[in-house]
């Protein structure tokens, strides 16, 4: 058994959106491995509960303010990204709950709030960390890597002055934990003294038969916030060059204002705007979910959610979404700023027959390779391997 102390941002019931989830299937994963896992947490109290097998340890934000859904002045919001990267009183909070907890490793799994300070205290305290890439963080102020409807090529200036402490401390992390390989290749040169692996994301699968009838109608989906990096626009362009019985549901909400102008541009008997609804209900009466990204997604949850209902997916050739998508088997890949393109896969996608029953249980199979179960022993024997790389390190070192 090992005590592992998981860091996090935010952690359910806070949740803002896949990252909070992912956390708490790790943690409980971890704990049905039986290792003894401690979450330690931002909220808006110092408080303590069990989540099941997991013990969550929250504190007030060590930086100005927990940045979780907060609107703050301009100014504030720079003095909180300078102390992302420049902040002793936070490694030293830190480091005293991490004496307190004593756990043999710590996975950070998001440092927003606790920053560079979280990989500080554990280099302190000689305590090996594992840290889980899910965002561009490290090395983009925004997370994103996407400015002006645009993926960086590099880094700007505004985002190596913003992350110069992170990208700094980088070198004290002894795991590093890419839940797409394409995140992973563009973080290893930063974290020099670790040890890599690609790992995917755990989601939870609930399998489910598809209740579209086979009437000649072709029903496609897209699941998720309404913004436009999302690809929801172009989307919407491209389907209008589709075939009449072809229809699409747009199931999530965004900013009224950007809701309300996609409504009235691309007004259609063959679009419906949905509005938030259970995810369930969406895939149990379509042929296929659309993840039309714009941005290099990291990871891509509604893909393998999609696949645990036996719905196909065509995504975007983006990020890790390339990394799940199995041309012409699980679904279809197609260049987001091309309409054309877009319109050539939903037709070879209806050609490939992808809808089909025998489609529908291939995918539904490859699902269970993203399961609690499945990633949680990948991240377990991770964890065992860092921790017998950093003992003979310190064995190299005092000899």
């Amino acid at each position: 058994m090992k005590k592992l102390c998981i860091i996090a941002a935010a952690y359910p019931p806070n949740v803002k959106g896949g990252g909070e989830k992912s956390t708490q299937l790790l943690a409980k994963g971890l704990a049905e491995l039986g290792n003894q896992v401690t979450v330690l947490t931002i909220d808006k109290r110092d408080h303590e509960f069990d989540d099941g097998a997991v013990r969550v340890k929250t504190m007030l934000s060590p930086n100005i303010y927990w940045n979780f859904k907060h609107k703050e002045p301009a100014y504030r919001k720079l003095i909180w990204h300078v102390k992302e990267n420049i902040n002793p009183k936070a490694r030293e909070t830190l480091i005293e709950q991490l004496r307190c907890i004593k756990p043999d490793a710590v996975i950070t799994s998001t440092i927003e709030n606790f920053g560079n300070a979280a990989w500080e205290a554990c280099y302190a305290l000689n305590i090996p960390v594992a840290h889980i890439l899910r965002s561009y963080y490290t090395l983009c102020f925004k997370g994103t890597m996407f400015r002006q409807g645009k993926n960086c090529e590099q880094r700007c200036q505004s985002c190596k002055a913003a992350t110069f402490g992170r990208v700094q401390s980088a070198a004290r992390v002894n795991g590093l934990i890419g839940i797409s390989d394409f995140i992973l290749k563009l973080h290893e040169p930063y974290f020099t003294q670790a040890i890599t692996q690609r790992i995917f994301n755990p989601v939870e699968l609930e399998a489910s038969v598809n209740e579209r009838a086979d009437d000649g109608q072709h029903i496609f989906a897209y699941l998720g916030r309404i913004e436009p990096e999302k690809g929801v626009e172009p989307l919407l362009e491209a389907f209008q060059t589709l075939p009449e019985n072809y229809q699409l549901k747009i199931a999530g909400t965004g900013k009224d204002v950007y809701v309300s102008y996609l409504q009235e541009k691309y007004a259609s008997e063959r679009i419906s705007f949905l509005g938030w609804v259970k995810p369930e209900a969406v895939y149990r009466s379509v042929n296929y979910v659309v993840v039309p990204s714009m941005w290099h997604e990291p990871f891509g949850r509604t893909v393998i959610e999609a696949y645990s209902h036996g719905v196909p997916v065509i995504a975007s050739a983006r990020g890790g979404l390339m990394e799940l998508v199995e041309e012409g088997k699980t679904g279809q890949l197609f260049e987001p700023d091309d309409p054309d393109n877009f319109r050539q896969a939903c037709l070879n996608a209806v050609q490939n027959r992808l809808s089909s029953r025998e489609v529908s249980l291939s995918v539904q199979q490859y699902a269970k390779r993203f399961s609690v179960d499945a990633i949680s022993a990948q991240y377990d024997a991770f964890i065992d391997a860092m921790l017998y790389e950093h003992a003979r390190h310190d064995l190299i070192e005092a000899s």
